[in-house]
């Protein structure tokens, strides 16, 4: 990313240098949007055990997932640049750099690019085992 000095020692990493992965569990029909999201999945890096954290890099055209809630986990979102569309049962708002939605369990949420610019940013979650529906 360019900010430090030096190259960080474990236990601090580059998210950079965490590779990024497009894969998705939807079914083939329904994969095109979820593939247009590019994760780097810092928490499994660093061998996080109790939460969960992605650096999340989505395209114009793009979505995180499709509108799901969990039944047990929490979810938080930082948008580091670019913007994005939040959908919750309220409406659809349209968020930029520094804002941070946070949802409960069972509050459904989608997210996904607004515009024709790629945007970036890192979601967290709990770990808890977990239903989505």
């Amino acid at each position: 990313m360019g900010w430090h000095i030096m190259k960080p020692t474990p236990p601090a990493f580059d998210p950079a240098e965490v590779p990024e992965s497009n894969f998705t569990t939807y079914p083939k029909a329904l994969r095109a949007p979820n593939q247009n999201r590019y994760n780097r999945r810092l928490g499994n890096h660093a061998g996080l055990k109790n939460f969960g954290v992605n650096l999340t890099r989505i395209v114009p055209g793009g979505q995180s997932s499709y509108r799901h809630a969990h039944s047990r986990q929490d979810e938080f979102i930082y948008v580091l640049e670019g913007e994005v569309v939040m959908e919750t049962d309220a409406g659809a708002q349209t968020l930029g750099p520094g804002c941070a939605p946070a949802s409960p369990p069972e509050r459904a949420t989608r997210t996904a690019s607004s515009t024709d610019r790629t945007r970036t940013s890192c979601y967290w979650w709990s770990a808890t085992a977990a239903r989505t529906t």
